[in-house]
């Protein structure tokens, strides 16, 4: 596996707005020029009555997406240095501007939300979702033509490199100017010097395995199935790293202990096998920092503090031990401050940590409790890597479906202050783009500006529904049936409508009846539609009339037809959505994985026992509208343990899941039974709250799924706390969307390059991406989407096995 590179880069991969790039020496100082030219940037009206524009420049490759702020086009270019460069300095030189003018507002970037099924959100902006200091400033955004990032990382031939990040702005917009003014080129100068330090990497091993003692000769199989296909491996148990190593923690001397393998022996992929030592009860967390002393391989927990009820009281991290070294070739030690508390950000008392982030080796864990799961989990991936077929490979299975309620606010005014008293009839109804007309809504309020008001929100449109795909709803939210607008104002986001500040707000005031209601396309792809809204009086007569433009986009569905989009046409894609009607129960789900396939997506919501979703348009809000796709514990009745089901003998996917702790892997029977939770909300030293909500669990959702013997999931990629999404159309630019579709971005490059599918190059190259691609360190929710998307499962592995 081990050969040798240069680590000084000659040739910069070039893109579509390049027009030149050099790489020189001068002494001890190195330079490296790259030169990009843009079109003139190019406006477009934003979703239906959004009143935004959204900016694009064709030759850039991202978007600035801090939430509430403009939603800017960016190039992101990473330069690899040698590692530990000193003297680093980076510049970039505008070479000529133009300006542009607008009419309308930029769109700001949207606010992640968090993948919970039963934790109510109120948005952390405006209802406007803007930024009100930036959109209100003459100043230009972003503040300037350029930012820049240094981190410690690993290349394309996983040496070990210095990334420099670079993200160019070519466009700059003043608000209150209503203008842009824009880079017609840009030259980007890197100097930096070669590290005065000795620096080497080994080439010995491949592959790390850290275990306790007890598990080592159950694992010498798989050492040995490793090194017969030219995986160098090498195992050291936990006992001799104590002994060994120095650290603050177990923990940290794990990681002293991976960084000196890492120079020593150059090795890539690190295996830990070992989770809590018990089903039943585990202190699991001894301390704010970490897990060692009811676990056979120590964990390290992470403490971001976010605002209640979105709150986890820190989250397991592994990732931790994948990231090694900063900027600047030093220690990544997650306790930047040096206060004794790792992870840091958002704690009371203690400063915000500064973290590297970019993996420097690839980390999975076998979360095994007993040495018979170590030694099933062997004999799993050795069959898996010696026996598997293309026949059931080159198949992806994805599972969907609406993942929040983002209904464009339909904010219809009437008027009815000029009315008689009397009865009046409100009738709705929606068609598509393909002309199909849904059925009438019809609602009956009464007109008495004599008596008070009495407005309220119903949400009965899943009454309208019995089979998917459905023809177009029209469903009127407030005023409903019965109602009347008489001479009280009323105001209120109904706490029953899913994320209804956006969308649900009930108002009547001063004489203006606010008309909200919800117009969707359940349908598969079904985004648009138009609402014709008309209201009658009791004689017949017309007195008001409107026809509205609606956009309602299913983001489990966005985000698995992107992943659908990326793999060659000669994969078999069996899509699972809500819409169309092959995602109605668990058996659709158990049926489908049990065929067989090389990878399988779920995008939803979950937490350790269930991941679920939605049918489209939520009808009838949340507790209508859910679909429990896969239980590993079922309390309703019938089959108990769902998972147990699946038949897919020796056909096992790698499974990434879209959802909120699917991937805990640090709940027992015990704490999951802990009554002290509500709602999601604990307090900060909570040992308990493992968001099973009082039902009663003994392992994750995502290791249940692997750790069967022969069927289940050969690895699965999940959250092990709050994940998150983005409403809408933007569903796959951030958070969640974004490194899952990442994840199969890579398979496909990789397939059409013929380079060998390791799982952990995969999983280790979409980390990097993401901290590359967005403010890690600037942005609590991209900080945590790295850190807690966990492997479950062998770094190692050669998906679809090796070759006979």
């Amino acid at each position: 596996m081990k050969n040798v590179y240069s680590l000084l880069i000659v040739g910069i991969v070039v893109l579509s707005g390049f027009v030149g790039s050099s790489a020189t020496q001068n002494n001890n100082l190195s330079r490296m020029t790259e030169t990009f030219s843009f079109s003139v940037p190019v406006t477009v009206c934003s979703d239906a009555d959004s009143g935004y524009l959204t900016v694009m420049v064709k030759e850039t490759n991202g978007n600035s997406m801090n939430p509430g702020q403009p939603m800017m086009p960016k190039v992101v270019k990473v330069f690899d240095l040698p590692f530990a460069a000193e003297n680093v300095h980076i510049e970039c030189t505008v070479l000529g501007t133009q300006e542009l003018c607008i009419s309308q507002q930029i769109v700001p970037a949207p606010q992640p939300i968090v993948l919970q099924n039963d934790v109510y959100q109120p948005s952390a902006l405006s209802n406007s979702e803007k930024d009100e200091a930036v959109y209100s400033s003459h100043e230009l955004y972003p503040t300037a033509w350029y930012s820049y990032r240094l981190t410690g990382g690993l290349n394309a031939q996983k040496q070990q490199v210095t990334h420099a990040t670079v993200h160019l702005y070519p466009v700059r917009y003043s608000p209150t100017e209503h203008r842009l003014v824009y880079a017609t080129s840009m030259i980007v100068t890197i100097t930096y010097e070669p590290s005065q330090r000795t620096m080497s990497f080994g080439n010995q091993y491949d592959l790390l395995i850290i275990a306790p003692r007890l598990f080592s000769g159950a694992l010498q199989p798989l050492i040995d199935h490793k090194n017969d296909h030219h995986i160098n491996t090498t195992l050291i148990t936990t006992q001799e790293i104590y002994r060994k190593y120095d650290g603050v923690d177990k923990p940290e001397k794990i990681k002293n202990c991976i960084k000196d393998a890492r120079e020593q022996y150059g090795i890539t992929y690190v295996l830990l096998v070992g989770g809590l030592r018990s089903y039943i009860f585990a202190i699991d967390r001894q301390n704010p920092n970490e897990g060692s002393r009811a676990w056979w391989v120590p964990v390290r927990y992470t403490n971001v503090y976010e605002a209640p009820p979105v709150y986890d009281p820190g989250y397991l991290s592994d990732h931790y031990y994948a990231d090694l070294y900063d900027g600047a070739g030093e220690f990544s030690s997650w306790d930047s401050n040096d206060d004794g508390i790792f992870a840091s950000w958002g704690r009371p008392g203690s400063p915000k940590d500064t973290i590297d982030l970019d993996p420097d080796v690839y980390v999975g864990r076998l979360a095994c409790r007993n040495i018979n799961e170590v030694k099933s989990m062997v004999n799993k991936i050795i069959r898996y890597e010696t026996t598997s077929s293309a026949e059931w490979l080159k198949k992806m299975i994805v599972i969907a479906g609406d993942g929040f309620q983002d209904q464009n606010d339909l904010k219809i005014e009437w008027d009815v202050k000029g009315l008689t008293t009397g009865r009046y009839t409100i009738y709705a109804q929606s068609n598509n783009s393909e002309g199909t007309y849904g059925p009438l809504d019809v609602i009956n309020v009464t007109v008495d500006r004599s008596i008070s008001s009495s407005v309220t929100f119903s949400e009965n449109d899943n009454l309208k529904i019995s089979v998917y795909p459905a023809p177009p709803i029209a469903e009127i939210t407030s005023p409903s049936e019965g109602n009347t607008l008489g001479s009280s104002n009323v105001n209120y986001v109904p706490s029953e409508a899913y994320l209804g500040e956006y969308w649900a707000r009930v108002q009547y005031i001063n004489g203006v009846m606010t008309i909200r209601g919800k117009s969707y396309d359940p349908r598969p792809h079904g985004s648009s539609t138009q609402i014709h809204v008309w209201i009658k009086d009791s004689q017949g007569n017309e007195v008001f009339n409107v026809i509205k433009q609606s956009l309602m986009y299913f983001e489990g569905e966005l985000e698995t037809w992107q992943a659908c989009e990326y793999l060659p046409e000669d994969f078999e894609k069996q899509i699972l959505w809500s819409s169309n009607g092959a995602f109605t129960n668990q058996q659709d789900v158990i049926d489908a994985i049990s065929e067989g396939s090389g990878f399988v997506y779920f995008a939803g919501h979950g937490n350790p026992r269930v991941w679920a979703n939605h049918y489209p348009g939520i009808p009838g809000g949340r507790a209508n509208a859910s679909i429990y796709g896969l239980m590993n514990f079922n309390v309703q009745g019938l089959p108990f343990f769902p998972m147990r089901k699946l038949t897919n003998t020796d056909k096992l996917p790698v499974l990434l899941v879209g959802g909120c702790h699917n991937s805990q892997f640090n709940v027992t029977l015990i704490k999951t039974l802990n009554l002290t939770e509500k709602f999601g909300i604990f307090a900060a030293a909570d040992v308990g709250g493992y968001w099973t909500h009082g039902v009663p669990l003994t392992e994750c959702w995502s290791w249940t799924l692997v750790r069967q013997s022969k069927t289940g999931a050969i690895a699965t990629i999940g959250c092990t706390g709050l994940g998150y999404g983005i409403r809408g159309a933007n569903a796959t630019k951030g958070v969640g969307g974004w490194i899952n579709n990442e994840f199969f971005r890579i398979v496909a490059e990789k397939l059409g390059q013929g380079t060998p599918l390791l799982l952990g190059d995969i999983y280790g190259e979409a980390l990097s991406n993401y901290v590359e691609e967005f403010p890690v360190m600037g942005q609590l929710t991209d900080c945590k989407t790295v850190e807690e998307w966990a492997l479950l499962g062998d770094p190692s592995l050669m998906i679809g096995g090796y070759a006979s």
